[in-house]
């Protein structure tokens, strides 16, 4: 507003929450010495509202108290500082989500280090368990050859049972722990 423009308007053309009744109040509170400032809402020219920072001091005029404010719209400052709260917020949460992220990672190394062993022990007992199908046949038929035997000594070499009777427990029960964590990690963070 221009000073021409503001000679004639009433208190709430400019004051988005004060009336006219309530002016005497606030002039009480403001001291005659002092200056307070307060945070204001306040009415454009065009009838919109914003968020300002108020001055206001109590000067006398014609013997009587009389109001000054002086406003600065802080509608700007207001939405950086909720972005600033907002984009620390999300860096929170990054670094919570990265820490999550590092927590988790390890189990699940060993974890799918497991699975990829218990695959390929599965694969090796099947290759054998099929080299012993096709030996348990031939000995139904009364047919038996060397080269059956053979093939499932062989089978039991390329299998490593022993290595695998050895490793296998180990593998499951590392495997299980691995997911009990995961899942313990995934339990707190919802708490």
């Amino acid at each position: 507003y221009a000073s021409h423009e503001l000679k004639g308007l009433g208190v709430e053309s400019i004051f988005e929450d004060l009336s006219a009744a309530e002016v005497p109040e606030l002039v009480m509170k403001v001291s005659l010495d002092d200056a307070a400032m307060m945070p204001m809402k306040l009415k454009r020219k065009d009838g919109v509202s914003y968020q300002a920072e108020a001055q206001l001091s109590v000067l006398r005029v014609r013997g009587e108290p009389a109001l000054l404010v002086s406003a600065r719209d802080i509608t700007e400052r207001l939405r950086m500082e909720q972005d600033l709260r907002q984009a620390h917020r999300f860096e929170a949460v990054g670094q919570l989500a990265a820490g999550v992220a590092h927590e988790i990672n390890t189990p699940m190394q060993y974890i799918g280090d497991n699975t990829t062993f218990l695959r390929t022990t599965v694969e090796r007992l099947l290759k054998l368990t099929d080299a012993f199908e096709e030996l348990l046949k031939a000995c139904e038929s009364g047919e038996v050859d060397a080269e059956q035997i053979k093939r499932c000594r062989s089978g039991m070499t390329a299998a490593r049972l022993p290595f695998l009777r050895q490793q296998t427990p180990s593998a499951i029960e590392q495997s299980l722990q691995g997911i009990a964590h995961v899942s313990s990690i995934v339990q707190g963070l919802k708490e």
